[in-house]
């Protein structure tokens, strides 16, 4: 554990098929899964929390935990103090950072790829077409479609 004021950041391992019964935190935490996964069940709902993700639990929330075959590496960071560090060291808030980098990930799919816009936008994480161009838009100035006509690499036909 890592204590800075009022910023923490905890490194937890959990063993392989461990059940943590219902419980509740302090202070609500945003987690990163770095390996490893769990399940977490807050009032009637399940969620999987798989390796690569982010999980947020809400101060005094009652939920457990189900540790998956592997167990669980993760790290939790209060978000309050997350989203003012992140906002101090990268000039931008978590979400705005994140959407530019999915936006970028997805010019380069359009640039070097050949697969159909809707499917670039589904694996940049947009639920549709028409929220993924209207972003790309105010992002780059260009529609995807334009974008690939001018900076895509010519069809081989």
């Amino acid at each position: 554990m890592l204590a800075l004021d009022d910023f923490l950041v905890t490194n937890a391992f959990f063993p392989a098929h461990a059940y943590l019964p219902p419980h509740v935190h302090e202070r609500a935490s945003f987690a990163t899964m770095l390996e490893g996964s769990f399940d977490i069940a807050i009032g009637h709902h399940a969620y999987a929390c798989e390796p690569n993700s982010a999980v947020t639990e809400p101060a005094e929330e009652r939920h457990d935990n189900r540790l998956g075959h592997a167990g669980a590496h993760v790290v939790g960071v209060h978000p309050d103090h997350l989203a003012r560090a992140f906002r101090l060291r990268f000039g931008a808030p978590i979400g705005s950072y994140l959407r530019r980098l999915r936006l970028d990930w997805a010019a380069m799919r359009l640039e070097t790829g050949d697969e159909g816009i809707s499917a670039v936008a589904l694996r940049a994480g947009f639920a549709d077409q028409s929220h993924f161009t209207r972003t790309f838009k105010r992002h780059t100035g260009l529609t995807p479609q334009a974008y690939r006509r001018t900076f895509g690499r010519p069809s081989p036909f």
